[in-house]
């Protein structure tokens, strides 16, 4: 869970974090509040300036789901958003697309939106965040976020909608990051995907320094100034097992 008082979960930073053509990222969420303020609140953020990407929701008539990939060769912010804003209290899930000169989002299984994409996103050395961001506590997430995945690939309508309510078949290579939140207590949350080494120390980074202008030239930054992380164990604030509620619950 995800509160107003700044709560935020790192991953590090790693290769396949940095997909390199075609991806996706996905999870579930449940917002506390229909407004989170005047911009964006993020459920994943590995952005830097023009690098990178992000799922969120951005203030557009409304709370809307957004995918956006920074290319910064050419300068751009690639971005989408869904037509629907996820009900308070209620489990949506939301996938990011990459692949094919397109990015895409998803809102429980069905596509909302689609644009050009003119480049892949850009690496950096930044932390993978989840639930906030670099760009200061007014963007961070409020509610619950639960079942990240990662995937190197861009997976289809059909895997998206069959997927959200099945955990994948392990080992997958396709798949490169997978947080269950299925302690049930504590601070720390285990990669279950199976990639990476066999070990990685738990990082919790309180709040991010903030960094002025989400996706704007102001904070680029060359990645080999930054320095990796260790990622695969997350930690977040609250670690509590939940009960399914209304049938919109990640099986």
């Amino acid at each position: 869970r995800y509160s107003a008082a700044g709560d935020c979960a790192a991953a590090g930073d790693a290769a396949d974090l940095n997909p390199a053509s075609a991806f996706t990222v996905e999870a579930w969420i449940r917002p506390e509040v229909a407004n989170f303020g005047p911009t964006f609140a993020f459920i994943l953020s590995k952005n830097l300036g023009y690098s990178g990407w992000a799922l969120l929701e951005v203030n557009s008539a409304g709370f809307h789901p957004g995918f956006q990939v920074f290319n910064d060769d050419l300068d751009v912010t690639q971005e989408v958003y869904g037509t629907t804003s996820p009900a308070t209290g209620v489990w949506s899930h939301v996938a990011g697309v990459y692949g094919s000169g397109e990015v895409k989002i998803y809102v429980d299984g069905a596509l909302q939106g689609t644009a050009v994409a003119a480049g892949p996103a850009t690496a950096n050395a930044v932390d993978l965040f989840i639930g906030c961001s670099l760009f200061g506590s007014a963007t961070y997430w409020k509610g619950d976020i639960d079942r990240v995945r990662i995937w190197n690939r861009a997976l289809t309508a059909a895997e998206i909608d069959a997927g959200r309510f099945h955990d994948p078949s392990l080992p997958d290579p396709d798949l490169v990051a997978k947080w269950d939140f299925d302690e049930g207590t504590g601070s720390t949350s285990a990669d279950a995907s199976g990639h990476g080494p066999p070990t990685k120390a738990p990082r919790f980074p309180g709040s991010p320094k903030p960094r002025s202008g989400c996706g704007s030239t102001t904070n680029r930054r060359s990645s080999s100034s930054l320095q990796a992380r260790p990622r695969r164990r997350v930690r977040v604030s609250r670690l509590v097992r939940r009960t399914p509620e209304g049938g919109a619950w990640p099986q």
